[in-house]
Protein backbone atom coordinates (compact mmCIF):
# COMPACT_ATOMS: atom_id res chain seq x y z
CA UNK A 1 0.00 0.00 0.00
CA UNK A 2 2.95 2.34 0.80
CA UNK A 3 4.96 1.35 -2.29
CA UNK A 4 1.44 2.11 -4.52
CA UNK A 5 1.33 5.65 -2.85
CA UNK A 6 4.56 6.23 -3.06
CA UNK A 7 4.19 5.70 -6.75
CA UNK A 8 0.74 8.08 -6.68
CA UNK A 9 2.79 10.25 -5.36
CA UNK A 10 5.95 10.53 -7.54
CA UNK A 11 3.49 10.21 -10.98
CA UNK A 12 1.48 13.15 -9.38
CA UNK A 13 5.20 15.38 -8.78
CA UNK A 14 6.59 14.27 -12.22
CA UNK A 15 3.13 15.75 -13.76
CA UNK A 16 3.08 18.92 -11.73
CA UNK A 17 6.99 18.92 -12.83
CA UNK A 18 5.84 18.76 -16.24
CA UNK A 19 2.66 21.37 -16.55
CA UNK A 20 4.87 23.75 -14.61
CA UNK A 21 8.14 23.91 -17.28
CA UNK A 22 5.55 23.79 -20.01
CA UNK A 23 3.95 27.10 -18.68
CA UNK A 24 7.15 28.49 -17.69
CA UNK A 25 8.40 28.21 -21.47
CA UNK A 26 5.59 29.66 -23.19
CA UNK A 27 5.50 32.46 -20.91
CA UNK A 28 9.37 32.95 -21.49
CA UNK A 29 8.92 32.56 -25.33
CA UNK A 30 6.15 34.90 -25.26
CA UNK A 31 8.13 37.90 -22.96
CA UNK A 32 11.87 37.29 -24.07
CA UNK A 33 11.70 36.50 -27.93
CA UNK A 34 7.64 36.37 -29.76
CA UNK A 35 5.53 38.22 -27.75
CA UNK A 36 2.20 38.17 -29.72
CA UNK A 37 3.79 36.57 -32.94
CA UNK A 38 4.27 33.50 -30.75
CA UNK A 39 0.83 32.39 -31.79
CA UNK A 40 2.10 32.21 -35.36
CA UNK A 41 4.36 29.51 -33.88
CA UNK A 42 2.47 27.45 -31.16
CA UNK A 43 -1.00 27.72 -32.93
CA UNK A 44 -1.04 23.90 -33.35
CA UNK A 45 -0.03 23.06 -29.81
CA UNK A 46 -0.42 24.15 -27.23
CA UNK A 47 -3.47 25.35 -29.17
CA UNK A 48 -5.38 28.67 -29.95
CA UNK A 49 -7.90 28.22 -27.02
CA UNK A 50 -4.47 28.10 -24.51
CA UNK A 51 -3.23 31.06 -25.82
CA UNK A 52 -6.24 33.18 -25.26
CA UNK A 53 -6.32 31.73 -21.85
CA UNK A 54 -2.95 32.83 -21.29
CA UNK A 55 -3.74 36.08 -22.78
CA UNK A 56 -1.37 36.05 -25.91
CA UNK A 57 -4.06 36.47 -27.99
CA UNK A 58 -7.00 38.05 -26.86
CA UNK A 59 -8.66 41.58 -26.83
CA UNK A 60 -7.93 42.11 -22.97
CA UNK A 61 -6.40 44.37 -20.56
CA UNK A 62 -4.04 41.42 -19.31
CA UNK A 63 -3.07 40.79 -23.50
CA UNK A 64 -2.28 44.52 -23.60
CA UNK A 65 -0.04 44.67 -20.43
CA UNK A 66 1.93 41.50 -20.97
CA UNK A 67 2.98 43.24 -24.49
CA UNK A 68 3.95 45.88 -23.17
CA UNK A 69 6.07 43.98 -21.10
CA UNK A 70 7.63 42.25 -24.09
CA UNK A 71 7.89 45.27 -26.29
CA UNK A 72 10.08 46.79 -22.92
CA UNK A 73 11.88 43.78 -22.38
CA UNK A 74 12.95 44.31 -26.34
CA UNK A 75 13.32 47.87 -26.61
CA UNK A 76 15.51 47.13 -23.43
CA UNK A 77 17.96 45.16 -25.36
CA UNK A 78 18.09 47.34 -28.16
CA UNK A 79 19.07 50.38 -26.05
CA UNK A 80 21.41 48.12 -24.70
CA UNK A 81 22.84 47.56 -28.09
CA UNK A 82 22.77 51.20 -29.35
CA UNK A 83 23.60 53.27 -26.34
CA UNK A 84 27.42 52.28 -26.32
CA UNK A 85 26.52 48.98 -23.52
CA UNK A 86 25.84 51.47 -20.70
CA UNK A 87 25.45 50.32 -16.93
CA UNK A 88 21.97 51.68 -16.62
CA UNK A 89 20.82 50.38 -19.23
CA UNK A 90 22.07 47.20 -18.19
CA UNK A 91 20.26 47.26 -14.81
CA UNK A 92 17.09 48.26 -16.59
CA UNK A 93 17.06 45.07 -18.60
CA UNK A 94 18.16 43.07 -15.58
CA UNK A 95 15.10 44.20 -13.55
CA UNK A 96 12.80 43.61 -16.28
CA UNK A 97 13.84 40.34 -17.13
CA UNK A 98 13.98 39.64 -12.92
CA UNK A 99 9.70 41.21 -13.25
CA UNK A 100 9.19 38.83 -15.94
CA UNK A 101 10.49 35.40 -15.00
CA UNK A 102 9.14 36.03 -11.39
CA UNK A 103 5.48 36.64 -13.20
CA UNK A 104 6.19 33.29 -15.47
CA UNK A 105 7.12 31.48 -12.08
CA UNK A 106 4.66 32.49 -10.38
CA UNK A 107 1.78 31.88 -12.62
CA UNK A 108 3.07 28.86 -14.15
CA UNK A 109 3.16 27.47 -10.20
CA UNK A 110 -0.01 28.30 -9.53
CA UNK A 111 -1.29 26.69 -13.03
CA UNK A 112 0.65 23.60 -12.67
CA UNK A 113 -0.97 23.06 -8.88
CA UNK A 114 -4.41 22.95 -10.21
CA UNK A 115 -6.15 19.74 -10.15
CA UNK A 116 -6.08 17.24 -13.08
CA UNK A 117 -9.59 18.47 -15.14
CA UNK A 118 -9.05 22.13 -14.13
CA UNK A 119 -5.68 21.92 -16.71
CA UNK A 120 -7.47 20.06 -19.22
CA UNK A 121 -10.05 22.85 -19.19
CA UNK A 122 -7.65 25.79 -19.66
CA UNK A 123 -6.46 23.77 -22.98
CA UNK A 124 -10.26 22.66 -23.74
CA UNK A 125 -12.72 25.88 -23.19
CA UNK A 126 -12.01 29.55 -23.17
CA UNK A 127 -11.95 30.74 -19.65
CA UNK A 128 -13.88 34.07 -18.41
CA UNK A 129 -11.82 36.70 -17.10
CA UNK A 130 -13.02 36.32 -13.89
CA UNK A 131 -11.81 32.92 -13.49
CA UNK A 132 -8.21 33.50 -15.10
CA UNK A 133 -7.70 36.35 -13.04
CA UNK A 134 -8.68 34.34 -9.24
CA UNK A 135 -6.83 31.27 -10.41
CA UNK A 136 -3.66 33.27 -12.10
CA UNK A 137 -3.19 36.57 -11.26
CA UNK A 138 -3.58 36.55 -7.63
CA UNK A 139 -5.69 39.62 -8.13
CA UNK A 140 -8.04 38.11 -5.62
CA UNK A 141 -5.72 37.66 -3.17
CA UNK A 142 -4.20 40.59 -3.38
CA UNK A 143 -7.13 43.00 -2.79
CA UNK A 144 -8.39 39.70 -0.27
CA UNK A 145 -11.89 39.83 -1.46
CA UNK A 146 -14.57 37.78 -0.03
CA UNK A 147 -14.47 35.29 -2.59
CA UNK A 148 -10.75 34.64 -1.08
CA UNK A 149 -11.91 35.28 2.85
CA UNK A 150 -14.11 32.61 2.59
CA UNK A 151 -13.21 30.37 0.02
CA UNK A 152 -11.66 27.36 2.53
CA UNK A 153 -15.29 27.91 4.32
CA UNK A 154 -16.85 27.25 1.02
CA UNK A 155 -14.94 23.97 -0.02
CA UNK A 156 -15.61 22.54 3.80
CA UNK A 157 -19.45 22.91 3.09
CA UNK A 158 -19.26 21.63 -0.32
CA UNK A 159 -17.11 18.35 1.08
CA UNK A 160 -19.99 18.05 4.19
CA UNK A 161 -17.64 18.76 6.64
CA UNK A 162 -18.72 21.94 7.61
CA UNK A 163 -18.17 22.87 11.53
CA UNK A 164 -21.57 22.61 12.94
CA UNK A 165 -20.05 24.52 15.81
CA UNK A 166 -20.26 27.38 13.69
CA UNK A 167 -23.62 27.61 13.51
CA UNK A 168 -24.61 29.63 16.66
CA UNK A 169 -21.92 31.90 18.87
CA UNK A 170 -23.39 32.88 22.26
CA UNK A 171 -20.02 34.28 23.48
CA UNK A 172 -20.79 37.98 22.68
CA UNK A 173 -22.25 39.55 25.85
CA UNK A 174 -24.67 42.25 24.49
CA UNK A 175 -22.45 44.04 22.04
CA UNK A 176 -23.07 47.33 20.68
CA UNK A 177 -25.69 48.33 18.31
CA UNK A 178 -22.75 49.91 15.68
CA UNK A 179 -21.39 46.04 16.02
CA UNK A 180 -24.40 44.23 15.68
CA UNK A 181 -25.41 45.56 12.75
CA UNK A 182 -22.50 45.18 10.75
CA UNK A 183 -21.81 41.70 11.64
CA UNK A 184 -25.69 41.42 10.22
CA UNK A 185 -24.87 43.02 7.10
CA UNK A 186 -21.62 41.01 6.42
CA UNK A 187 -21.80 39.72 3.06
CA UNK A 188 -21.78 35.59 2.86
CA UNK A 189 -23.95 35.38 0.25
CA UNK A 190 -21.90 31.74 -0.47
CA UNK A 191 -23.12 30.31 2.92
CA UNK A 192 -26.34 31.26 2.18
CA UNK A 193 -26.72 30.17 -1.07
CA UNK A 194 -25.48 26.65 0.23
CA UNK A 195 -27.88 26.85 3.31
CA UNK A 196 -30.72 27.22 1.06
CA UNK A 197 -29.56 24.15 -1.21
CA UNK A 198 -29.44 22.23 2.36
CA UNK A 199 -32.93 23.49 2.67
CA UNK A 200 -31.49 24.67 6.15
CA UNK A 201 -33.72 26.94 8.42
CA UNK A 202 -31.20 28.77 10.84
CA UNK A 203 -29.49 31.24 8.04
CA UNK A 204 -29.85 34.12 10.27
CA UNK A 205 -27.10 36.09 11.19
CA UNK A 206 -28.56 36.38 14.72
CA UNK A 207 -30.73 33.46 15.77
CA UNK A 208 -33.12 33.45 18.27
CA UNK A 209 -31.62 37.37 19.34
CA UNK A 210 -28.75 35.08 21.60
CA UNK A 211 -26.98 33.11 19.07
CA UNK A 212 -24.57 34.75 16.11
CA UNK A 213 -23.70 32.94 13.09
CA UNK A 214 -20.14 32.00 13.68
CA UNK A 215 -19.66 32.87 9.58
CA UNK A 216 -20.86 36.44 10.12
CA UNK A 217 -18.64 36.76 13.00
CA UNK A 218 -16.09 35.38 10.66
CA UNK A 219 -16.87 37.93 8.17
CA UNK A 220 -16.98 41.06 10.88
CA UNK A 221 -13.77 40.19 11.90
CA UNK A 222 -12.16 39.77 8.71
CA UNK A 223 -13.81 43.12 7.41
CA UNK A 224 -12.17 45.03 10.43
CA UNK A 225 -8.82 43.55 9.89
CA UNK A 226 -8.58 45.23 5.92
CA UNK A 227 -9.68 48.11 7.76
CA UNK A 228 -7.42 48.32 10.29
CA UNK A 229 -4.37 47.50 7.88
CA UNK A 230 -5.00 49.29 4.83
CA UNK A 231 -2.79 48.45 1.86
CA UNK A 232 -1.81 52.41 1.52
CA UNK A 233 1.63 51.25 3.25
CA UNK A 234 2.55 49.05 0.53
CA UNK A 235 1.82 51.28 -2.23
CA UNK A 236 3.93 53.63 -0.44
CA UNK A 237 6.82 51.30 -0.20
CA UNK A 238 6.17 50.52 -3.66
CA UNK A 239 6.37 54.03 -5.21
CA UNK A 240 9.31 54.78 -2.40
CA UNK A 241 10.91 51.93 -4.13
CA UNK A 242 10.62 53.35 -7.42
CA UNK A 243 11.92 56.58 -6.64
CA UNK A 244 14.66 54.56 -5.26
CA UNK A 245 15.69 52.90 -8.59
CA UNK A 246 14.93 55.55 -10.49
CA UNK A 247 17.55 58.04 -8.64
CA UNK A 248 19.76 55.30 -8.70
CA UNK A 249 20.01 54.49 -12.56
CA UNK A 250 20.18 58.67 -12.61
CA UNK A 251 23.78 57.95 -10.92
CA UNK A 252 24.67 55.50 -12.42
CA UNK A 253 24.28 57.06 -15.55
Amino acid sequence: MRSMMKNYQDTKLKGIGMYFLNFYFYHMLFFILLGPFVVLFQFKYPGIILLKNMRFLKHSSSFYMQTLLWMGSVLGGLMYSIKNKSVATMTEIIFMWLAITTHSVVIAAKYATQCTARIKLYKTQELLDEMLSFDLMFQDWFCQSSKVLFLEQYRTLRRHEQECTLYKFDFLIEPSIKKSEAIKNTNISFYLEWAIKQQMKQTDPIIQYVYYNGFHIFGYLANQFQQNNLQSSFYKYLISLFYFMESLLFILD
